[in-house]
């Protein structure tokens, strides 16, 4: 997305991390999530994220086009024949179809086997999987005057969305294991379950094998985000909390800069189409 760079247009970028399932609805995409022990389910301004309810929740001020999860293949998990079933869904937020979606850190996927079993038959994705990404931005327009917010149009409660430049605007979804020793798993049981969690909520009987440690490339952030926003972990997020003390709503005066990624030993919750 040539224009995320220099564009005088106000952008605003929706960051999804964790086991967030991106499902193409009538009208836009609803963001599901498995129910799982342990995880947090939170959003908000980068660094300043709170709770979710189990409740529906909207997008609003945020204007999109027509992107869809099918259209990103290289970088994220789509799995055939979704029928979401939203009793197993943990949050429900309904948002336009974005401008575009860009990748946080890529994982190699080479060494991941997934299987899908349908009818009996059990085979494997029908798609050659390059690579699985940590987080999934969803890249949106806003007017510069009012910044885009997620509501609960039952009770009117809002979380809304920060920045430090004038033209761009974030707001933070996660779905996350909340400890390092989850994400770091040697036997990758963590990342498993929620896979296998959110293909359940697609309606979908998929299992995952990561097979070995795997490469994590790092991406370089579109003007308004920051680098941790777009390659750390919750995890991670939480430990920069701890080092910085106070946090400043809609991101601290300054981030501690980290230029390398920690290894990946198998596999991370990462977005996955439906």
């Amino acid at each position: 997305m040539p224009h995320a760079k220099h564009s005088p247009t106000p952008l605003f970028y929706l960051v999804l991390k964790g086991e967030i399932v991106i499902f193409k609805d009538k009208n836009g995409l609803r963001l599901l999530a498995p129910d799982l022990p342990e995880h947090a389910y939170v959003a908000g301004p980068w660094l300043a994220e709170i709770q979710l309810p189990k409740t529906r929740l909207q997008l609003r001020g945020a204007y999109g086009g027509c992107a869809k999860p099918s259209d990103f293949q290289d970088f994220l998990i789509t799995l055939p024949n979704a029928n979401p079933n939203l009793k197993l869904s943990r949050i429900d937020i309904t948002v336009p179809f974005p401008i575009t979606i860009l990748p946080g850190a890529l994982q190699d996927a080479s060494n991941l086997e997934i299987t899908i079993t349908q009818n009996g038959t059990t085979g494997p994705l029908p798609q050659e999987l390059k690579h699985t990404c940590l987080a999934a931005i969803l890249v949106y327009e806003w007017d510069g005057k009012t910044a885009p917010f997620l509501i609960d149009p039952g009770s009117e409660r809002q979380w809304n969305s920060g920045g430090t430049l004038p033209l761009y605007r974030s707001l933070n979804v996660y779905a996350s294991g909340e400890t390092q020793e989850q994400e770091d798993d040697p036997h990758g049981s963590h990342a498993k379950q929620a896979f296998e969690g959110a293909a359940a909520v697609l309606g979908v009987c998929a299992s995952i094998k990561f097979n070995g440690s795997s490469a994590t490339t790092p991406s370089a952030p579109p003007l308004g985000l920051s680098y941790q926003e777009t390659n750390a972990t919750y995890f991670e997020l939480l430990q920069l909390r701890q080092e910085l003390g106070e946090i400043f709503e809609g991101g601290p005066l300054q981030v501690p800069a980290r230029p390398s990624l920690r290894s990946i030993s198998n596999g991370n919750c990462g977005p996955v189409g439906g």
